[in-house]
């Protein structure tokens, strides 16, 4: 039985099942099978064509996606996209097209920017060889939706009157990305979010006016403060931006949003959706994720489980939490499904940040809303997703739990990459775990040897410098690391997966090496009856002119007061366990306070 006749029985059953079922629903569902059968297969056939390519730059990640959304009946269904336009229109197959442009009455154009330049102009500078008459503004549309549009009535008496001008295609190419209607150049300083009336799957994509005010709106209080306050917590993720749109009156579907683009340099960076689709143009239909995997198993001679779980483990912190935070912390919630979730990636192919895009895709707690108006006041009131808590919960339970995580452990293990034990084990390790609020370079602490800040600690980078560290006589009396750099990097790597892990700056010189960990997952839960919230801190002071001068002392206040602030609950100290057998908690003897903690070398190495 093929996939039309599957289509047809499931459809007539869901059919009889539905009360209002339409007459013609299911010659409608089956056409749009039978639609996205065929597309897949001319996609596939013309990637098999090309030589395979390991880009992992942005536009190589929205391209990804030859089978379409993994769980959708017709994942590539676009009625009404034919011909030559099919090709054009289409990233998975590498297509690109100029913009068609119209001549607006200029006072038919509604626009807002928080740019320096008024959205009209951003617009105009992408086809600058345009003429457009005296009095109007130049607006651009999706080719598709340009034939489109001048069939409607509206527009037809905008055409009659002479208030809407048809200039024809102008400007350089420009790539459809993943959701078709977004157009990329990696020379534009923006991208270009266009209405797309085109049926693709199930819905028809084009810009409602709540929609463009709720992206300009999120960017506004982003720059009022909310940005600041997420970077400090997690500095290499961020929101891109929708800081301007324009639309004609009178005429639905001729709408634009300005979207910034962050990736013009080559950046290694992918929405998770193109990371773990199954590419059947490839060598066994091995995904960029499957074939990244292996690469890096191959390199360290380790198994795939292994790189999943330090994978997974380095996604949840530099991607999941953030988006958590926001909403947690703040109120805002963020519809982070695999496409609009977008992964950057370090130079090895593991997370090193995050980026989320999705002018539509913002809700906000109506129960906290004091958490959002200290940096705008009201904002999200008159935005349609104003919303108790109980249905942000619902909608981020889908996105961010079932469809992004859980799709992501799922595509690890249908490719055979892992089984589900990388997915468990990383999020129960953060179960009771958020990274403490990082003190930065660029908002450091003073202390009386200078100013004292945090990086993550990079496994690779790092190994020499740790190892050298390790191997000093005084340090292996407390940490007994005295190891090689191979083995260094391994249990860089592994800690990283568990925990924070930090390299301390005073000033420019890296002078320690810093662990925060979750006690119950520690042999220091031995020493003490440890709740599940309790968090210990291991210190390493590297150089040995830093030792010995009461400087752990003030290292250590620092620290602790930046994870006490991030988890009010409980902490606990980290001596070594076996020189100290009851170290204090907040929880089993009430508050302490950072200074009078009872480190039992202050000034040495304690582990």
């Amino acid at each position: 039985m093929d996939s039309t006749a599957v289509a047809a029985l499931l459809a007539t059953e869901a059919a009889s099942e539905a009360s209002r079922a339409p007459s013609d629903a299911v010659a409608d569902m089956v056409g749009r099978v039978l639609d996205s059968r065929r597309r897949v297969a001319r996609q596939v056939e013309a990637r098999r064509a090309e030589h395979p390519s390991g880009a992992l730059d942005f536009l190589a990640g929205e391209q990804s996606l030859v089978l379409g959304h993994p769980l959708h009946p017709s994942p590539a269904s676009r009625e009404g996209l034919t011909g030559e336009s099919a090709r054009t229109c289409s990233p998975e197959l590498r297509g690109e097209f100029a913009l068609s442009w119209f001549a607006v009455a200029a006072e038919l154009v509604d626009q807002d920017s928080a740019l320096a330049t008024p959205a009209d102009r951003v617009v105009a500078e992408q086809a600058p060889e345009l003429v457009v008459p005296e009095g109007f503004t130049a607006v651009p549309a999706h080719p598709w939706q340009a034939g489109d549009l001048v069939t409607r009535p509206g527009v037809g008496e905008l055409l009659d009157r002479g208030a809407l001008v048809p200039l024809g295609s102008a400007g350089p190419q420009w790539s459809p990305t993943s959701s078709l209607r977004t157009v990329y150049r990696p020379d534009a300083p923006v991208m270009l979010k266009l209405s797309l009336g085109l049926r693709i799957t199930n819905s028809r994509r084009e810009h409602l006016p709540v929609e463009l005010a709720r992206g300009i709106a999120v960017h506004r209080l982003l720059a009022a403060g909310l940005g600041a306050d997420l970077r400090a917590a997690y500095p290499d993720f961020d929101v891109v931006r929708d800081p301007a749109w324009l639309a004609v009156r009178g005429a639905r579907g001729l709408e634009v949003v300005l979207r910034d683009n962050p990736f013009r340099h080559g950046e290694r960076v992918s929405c998770l959706a193109g990371l773990t689709a199954s590419r059947p143009d490839r060598p066994g239909g091995r995904s960029t994720l499957g074939a990244l995997f292996h690469d890096l198993a191959r390199r360290d001679g380790r198994e795939t489980q292994e790189v999943a779980e330090e994978w997974l483990a380095r996604y949840l912190d530099a991607v999941i939490a953030p988006v958590l935070c926001l909403y947690g912390a703040h109120g805002l919630g963020l519809e982070a499904h695999q496409q609009n979730t977008l992964v950057v990636l370090d130079e090895s192919g593991l997370p090193s940040g995050g980026r989320y895009r999705d002018n539509q895709g913002y809700y906000f707690s109506a129960e906290r809303a004091d958490a959002l108006s200290r940096w705008q006041p009201g904002v999200g009131r008159d935005l349609g997703t104003w919303c108790p808590d109980a249905v942000i919960d619902e909608r981020l339970g889908y996105y961010v739990g079932v469809n992004n995580l859980l799709g992501l452990v799922g595509a690890l293990g249908a490719q055979r990459l892992a089984d589900d034990r990388p997915g468990r084990r990383a999020v129960g390790l953060r179960r009771h775990r958020q990274p403490a609020r990082v003190i930065t370079a660029d908002d450091p602490v003073p202390v009386p040897a200078g100013d004292f800040h945090l990086r993550p600690v990079d496994p690779v980078a790092d190994a020499e410098l740790v190892r050298a560290w390790m191997n000093d006589p005084e340090v292996a009396r407390y940490w007994n690391m005295a190891w090689s750099q191979r083995r260094i990097v391994d249990y860089l790597r592994a800690t990283a997966a568990e925990r924070d892990a930090w390299i301390g700056h005073l000033g420019t010189e890296a002078m320690s090496y810093w662990e925060v960990y979750r006690v119950a997952a520690d042999p220091l839960a031995r020493c003490y009856p440890a709740h599940p919230d309790d968090l210990g801190v291991h210190l390493l002071i590297g150089p040995a002119h830093h030792r010995g001068r009461g400087l752990g002392h003030h290292l250590l206040t620092a620290v602790t007061d930046a994870v006490l602030a991030a988890h009010p609950e409980a902490a606990a100290s980290s001596p070594n366990p076996t020189r100290a057998t009851h170290p204090r908690s907040r929880r089993s003897n009430g508050p302490v306070t950072p200074s009078s903690a009872p480190w039992t070398c202050p000034t040495r190495p304690p582990r």
